[in-house]
């Protein structure tokens, strides 16, 4: 995306933070950053914010797991795996309470707020995630977990003196939106995809350090990952 934005020789300055959810938006209160992409919450009258991606939450396990070949699993069958705890999430407590009604306590592999540790856990085999279907990587096979409906979007949130930006003229927040919407396109298609394949039932074996090909990964657009300022 920045690199893209490189290209145009926009005459913009950019600042790039990286924080989480709750320091973008204290920081966009205090207007040290005029514009932050970020999750959108539900229910908010929050009017400087723009709609730019939806994405589903979905369980990622390794190539090699015993149903990474599955199209949808109930909760109760990973009531023997290991879970990776992404402590950050947005969708923490109702995920918690979607195994528990189920009678499902996991033991954790560790509790973490590192995305990238969360993931190598996930693709060494030493446990199973909830995240964001925008996770994309080729050694980690993404599955629908039956009656788990939730989902996240992500967007732009503007600072009071840069709403602005919104109605045009930044070359960046063009290139931000239509990246997004490129990714997002991009998700839908390969879930699309994937439902026409056919269930194997069986879980095929891959060389250590090999996956099995599949699309490689989306840029991670989440929850207070990025903060993005744009300096005139």
């Amino acid at each position: 995306m920045v690199t893209h934005h490189q290209t145009l020789n926009s005459i913009e300055e950019l600042e790039i933070i990286d924080g989480s959810e709750r320091e973008l938006r204290g920081w966009l209160d205090d207007e040290r950053i005029d514009l932050a992409l970020t999750t959108l919450r539900s229910g908010t009258k929050e009017v400087r914010q723009e709609r730019l991606s939806r994405e589903n939450y979905v369980l990622m396990t390794s190539t090699h797991h015993r149903l990474a070949e599955a199209k949808m699993v109930r909760g109760e069958e990973l009531a023997q795996d290991a879970m990776i705890i992404r402590r950050h999430c947005e969708v923490l407590a109702a995920t918690s309470r979607y195994f528990t009604q189920r009678g499902v306590r996991p033991n954790f592999g560790i509790k973490t707020t590192n995305d990238d540790r969360a993931m190598a856990m996930v693709r060494a085999g030493l446990g199973v995630t909830v995240a964001p279907a925008s996770f994309r990587d080729p050694e980690i096979r993404q599955i629908r977990l039956q009656d788990f409906d939730l989902h996240r979007e992500i967007g732009l949130v503007y600072s009071a003196r840069s709403h602005a930006l919104a109605a045009g003229g930044s070359a960046f927040v063009e290139t931000v939106r239509r990246f997004m919407t490129d990714t997002e396109k991009q998700i839908a298609a390969l879930a699309r995809f994937e439902d026409t394949q056919p269930e194997t039932g069986k879980v095929t074996q891959h060389p250590p350090g090999r996956g099995r090909g599949r699309a490689a990964p989306a840029t991670r657009a989440g929850p207070g990952e990025i903060g993005q300022a744009v300096q005139r």
